[in-house]
């Protein structure tokens, strides 16, 4: 197998052309976490007398349907009707249920068919698959081998992990399945009183108080004065 770098492109570039036929993993419900994107681009034969009429199934460990039907780009057919290479699988389990997964099943199978009566023709192995994350996506050719242990050609392949949205754990496998959304703060305004004004408020009532207050000292000391004179007429 000679694997490849290839740069990572948006997924928004690559669109989907295959249905698939599962989530991930098979029969397990829950929240939808991420996508796996898988695409198969291309078949190189390398025999005289390669095959015609032929597709690729991915069929996942533990998944009772007949599987995901890719139609590679055959790189000796000029004229190709039908090419569909890339199907997003919806995960459905949090990192470190879904690298557990990737490492129980081993290595990813691929089968290549023939179109009419789905007769197996080759087979490649996708290695290292529990290896898959985002900072580590897979792909390369990988050599497809006859049922008899013959080489046939190989197929490229790449799988990319896809989160949902930009929030994302790289410190993860996979992507969090309790991604923290810092929700924003509602701040209550708080209304200060305001201290009132010397010349406006307690200026007029310092005023106002001592104009009203000044009477009743007079009425006071007349009385005062008017009993002083009354104890002295008695004496």
């Amino acid at each position: 197998m000679k694997s490849r770098k290839h740069r990572a492109v948006k997924a928004a570039s690559i669109p989907s052309d295959v249905s698939p036929s599962t989530s991930l993993p098979p029969l397990v419900e829950g929240q939808l976490r991420c996508f796996l994107r898988v695409t198969i681009s291309r078949v190189l034969w390398t025999v005289h007398k390669p095959p015609s009429g032929t597709f690729t199934r991915l069929r996942w460990w533990g998944e009772s349907s007949d599987g995901t039907h890719f139609f590679p780009r055959d790189g000796l057919q000029l004229s190709q009707k039908a090419i569909k290479t890339t199907a997003r699988f919806p995960i459905r389990c949090g990192p470190k249920q879904f690298t557990s997964y990737l490492t129980d099943m081993g290595c990813l199978v691929l089968e290549v068919l023939t179109k009419p009566d789905h007769l197996p023709i080759a087979r490649a192995q996708v290695a290292g698959i529990s290896c898959l994350s985002l900072s580590h996506p897979i792909s390369g050719f990988y050599t497809l081998v006859s049922p008899t242990s013959e080489k046939l050609g190989e197929l490229q392949v790449s799988l990319n992990l896809e989160p949902l949205t930009e929030a994302y754990d790289s410190s993860s496998s996979g992507p969090t399945t309790d991604i923290a959304v810092e929700r924003p703060k509602v701040v209550t305004p708080t209304v200060l009183s305001q201290p009132r004004s010397l010349s406006d408020g307690s200026g007029k009532e310092s005023v106002g108080s001592s104009s009203k207050n000044t009477p009743r000292f007079v009425v006071v000391g007349v009385m005062a004065l008017l009993f002083i004179i009354h104890c002295l007429c008695l004496v």
